[in-house]
This record gives structure tokens, C-alpha cells and sequence, in this order.
């Protein structure tokens, strides 16, 4: 419950800096950058946590099961969770994101519409594997972000709110609406 409750309380003191110093509808969030995979067992990565679960007791975040499969699961804040802001694809705003494994979240490798595709955890590949480069944009006056796909410009959502849950791609669907995330910076390092 400690740990819980620095995350937020650490994720709303950053927001909150954020949204004083920017006037646009949409900002960087300042994020822990990944130089190389990090050994399981160590934390210290982000989560993304599904915002409709923020004030619940069960909290559910993005993971990647042992398939490399992105699901809905439980939050633990570690390993498969534990998430990294990696190398900027080219100035565009854009980067890769992998988690405490080493895997980079992507799309399955040559897809080409997206649309309902369940994201994977995948080795992550340089600048000509589009598929795996990320937006995540802090919504002004929020805690809240939502998290694009460079190369189909779709969300990332869960298919359901279930433990379990396969976590796709679909297309913006409007402010207040399930593609939105809390990306929690972790304060147990």
C-alpha cells in the first residue's frame, strides 16, 4: 500500500509541474530511459495503468506474458510491467518502450492495418522497425495519457477490462474513453 500511494503521489507531483509549465493540449511526460534490458528482479521502470482501475483495489497495468503477448493483468509494478522510454525514432516525438525483460512493445512484425492487432513484446529492432515506436501524451490538466503507434496512428486499449485481457489497437475514440492510461512513474527504486 506504501508503495502505492508514493507512485501516485509521485506521478501527480510530476504531472503537476508538467501542466504549470505548458499551454498545449498534449505534453511530454518526463520518463526513465532504458540503456540496455535491466535484470529481472530490479524496479525501475513505469507502469502504465489502466485508468479506469485507479481508485479500485484491483489495479490492472500493460504486462507481456511468457506467449510475449500483451494483456490486462494484475499491477505489480516489476518485470514484464516495468517499463523504459528507449531511443527516439528519427526527432519525431516517437520512442521505443520496453519493459524490465528487454522486450520492446510492438505490433506483430509486417502488420499493416492494426486495427484490433494484439500488441506483443518483441526484441527490440533500430529505426526501420516503425512498428514498435510509441507517442505517450499527457493529457493537460490530467494524470491521464493515451499512447499512439507511429506507424498506424492508432491507440493503445484493452479488449476488455479483465484480468487478462488482450491489449490492441484501435482507432481514437474521444477524450474520456478506455484508451486512456496512467503512466505512473515508480518511486521504489
Amino acid at each position: 500500500m506504501r508503495f502505492r500511494a508514493l507512485s501516485i503521489i509521485a506521478a501527480a507531483a510530476v504531472l503537476t509541474a508538467l501542466t504549470a509549465t505548458s499551454a498545449s493540449a498534449r505534453m511530454d511526460p518526463v520518463m526513465p530511459r532504458a540503456a540496455a534490458p535491466v535484470k529481472a528482479g530490479s524496479n525501475p521502470g513505469s507502469t502504465f495503468m489502466y485508468y479506469r482501475d485507479i481508485n479500485t483495489q484491483h489495479q490492472r497495468c500493460l504486462g507481456i506474458t511468457s506467449a510475449k503477448k500483451a494483456i490486462l493483468a494484475t499491477c505489480t509494478y516489476v518485470h514484464d510491467q516495468a517499463w523504459y522510454r528507449g531511443a527516439e525514432l528519427k526527432s519525431t516525438g516517437f520512442y521505443q518502450y520496453s519493459n524490465a525483460y528487454g522486450l520492446c512493445l510492438s505490433l506483430a512484425a509486417g502488420d499493416k492495418s492494426g486495427i484490433g492487432t494484439q500488441l506483443t513484446g518483441a526484441h527490440c529492432g533500430g529505426s526501420r522497425d516503425t512498428y514498435q515506436y510509441w507517442d505517450v501524451a499527457i493529457l493537460t490538466d490530467s494524470y491521464l495519457c493515451e499512447v499512439t503507434n507511429y506507424k498506424t496512428h492508432l491507440f493503445m486499449v484493452p479488449s476488455s477490462d479483465r484480468n487478462g485481457s488482450a491489449i490492441v489497437e484501435k482507432p481514437w475514440a474521444g477524450f474520456g474513453s478506455v484508451q486512456q492510461w496512467v503512466y505512473t512513474i515508480n518511486s521504489n527504486n
